[in-house]
C-alpha cells in the first residue's frame, strides 16, 4: 500500500477579521508575494511548492506524463469561508454563532478535476489538522510527483489517465478547484463554492509517459503455471468465457491456508487481479479463488462463490500504455 502524504506550508503573521457579521477564526497571514498576487487561485508547477517557489515557477501550460504539483491560495481559511458562505446563504449570524465552534474540527477540502469543461474525478477530503484548516489560508498537493509512492492529490492524475477517450493527441484545458466541506449534517442544505480555482493548458502527447504505479497492483508472486490454472478457472466460472481477461497478476499477501477448528488444512484461497484488454481499452478487476485440499494436495483452482461474492474491485481502467509493465 502507498503512503498517502499531505502538505501544508509554514505561516507569517496574524491577519485582521473580514467584515462580517459572523465571528471568524483568528487567521494566519502570509506575507509573500505569491500569495498577495494569486489570492483565490490555484497555481501549476513542475516543482514542488515551496514556501518561497518563485512565480517564475509557476506554468500555464503541462505536458501529460511531466511532474506536477499545485497549490491554491485562499481568502480564507476553509472554516472562515463557509462560516461566510453561511450567512451569504441566508443563515442567521445566531445559528452560525451555535455551531460555529464544530467548524474549527469538522472543515476539510477537497479537489475536483475538469477536463475540457467536464468533471472528471475528485480526491476524497484532506486530512489536514484541525487548526490548519481553521486558521490557514493556504494547501498544497502533488498531482504526479514521479514516484510509485501515492501523495495526496495523485488519485486524480490516476482517473485522469483512465480517460483515453477524451486524451486526444493535441491541447485541452484542464480545471482543478479547492472546495471546503464540513463533516457532520450541519447546514447540509447549503452546496459550498470552490475558495480556490486554476486552469492550464493540457497538451496530450501521441505516446502518453506512464509509469508502473499508475497501473496494475504489483505482483510478488512468479508463478506461470498458477496464473495459467487461475485464468482457465476464470474463463471457465463466466458463462460468456470471460473473453477479454488474458492476464493473471498474483500478490502474496492476498494468499491464506483455511483451517478447521482442529487445524486441519481445508482449503487455499487466493485474490487474482484478471487484467482484460478490449481494443484500446484497458481495465483489471479482482476475483477471488479457492483450491480445495484434498489430504495430499490442492485441487484446481475454483472462483468462490457467484461473481457479486467473489469480486473484490469490480472495474478498473488502466491507460494502454500500462500493458508494457506486464511481466
Amino acid at each position: 500500500m502507498k503512503k498517502i502524504i499531505i502538505g501544508v506550508f509554514t505561516i507569517l503573521s496574524l491577519s485582521s477579521q473580514a467584515q462580517t457579521n459572523v465571528k471568524l477564526f483568528e487567521e494566519e497571514k502570509l506575507d509573500l508575494i505569491q500569495y498577495k498576487n494569486h489570492i483565490g487561485e490555484v497555481l501549476f508547477s513542475n516543482e514542488d511548492f515551496e514556501r518561497n517557489l518563485p512565480e517564475s515557477k509557476y506554468i500555464k501550460s503541462y505536458t501529460l506524463g511531466d511532474k506536477l504539483f499545485i497549490i491554491a491560495f485562499t481568502a480564507h481559511s476553509p472554516a472562515n469561508s463557509m462560516l461566510l458562505q453561511a450567512e451569504q446563504n441566508g443563515i442567521k449570524p445566531k445559528e452560525i454563532k451555535n455551531l460555529r465552534e464544530s467548524f474549527s474540527y469538522q472543515s476539510t477540502v477537497y479537489f475536483k478535476m475538469y477536463l475540457d469543461g467536464k468533471e472528471i474525478t475528485e480526491t476524497s477530503t484532506a486530512g489536514f489538522g484541525n487548526e490548519e484548516l481553521a486558521t490557514l489560508p493556504t494547501y498544497r498537493a502533488d498531482i504526479n510527483d514521479g514516484t510509485n509512492e501515492e501523495f495526496y492529490g495523485e488519485t486524480m492524475y490516476n482517473d485522469l489517465l483512465k480517460e483515453q477517450n477524451l486524451l486526444t493527441p493535441g491541447t485541452h484545458k484542464l480545471k482543478i478547484e479547492m472546495v471546503p466541506v464540513k463533516k457532520g449534517m450541519d447546514f447540509e442544505n447549503i452546496k459550498y463554492k470552490a475558495i480556490a480555482v486554476g486552469e492550464i493548458d493540457l497538451i496530450v502527447p501521441k505516446d502518453i509517459k506512464v509509469i508502473e504505479s499508475d497501473c496494475f497492483p504489483k505482483t510478488n508472486i512468479l508463478n506461470s503455471k498458477l496464473e495459467a490454472e487461475t485464468l482457465k478457472a476464470v474463463k471457465d466460472f463466466y458463462k460468456d468465457g470471460d473473453p477479454y481477461s488474458f492476464k493473471i497478476i498474483l500478490e502474496q499477501n492476498g494468499m491464506k491456508i483455511i483451517k478447521n477448528e482442529y487445524g486441519v488444512i481445508l482449503r487455499k484461497e487466493y485474490i487474482a487481479f484478471i487484467v482484460c484488454k478490449k481494443g484500446d481499452e484497458v481495465w483489471y478487476r479482482s476475483d477471488v479463488l479457492y483450491k480445495e485440499y484434498n489430504g495430499s494436495g490442492y485441487e484446481n483452482a475454483t472462483v468462490k462463490g457467484n461473481a457479486s461474492e467473489s469480486t473484490i474491485v469490480p472495474y478498473r481502467k488502466v491507460n494502454k500504455n500500462c500493458l508494457r509493465f506486464l511481466k
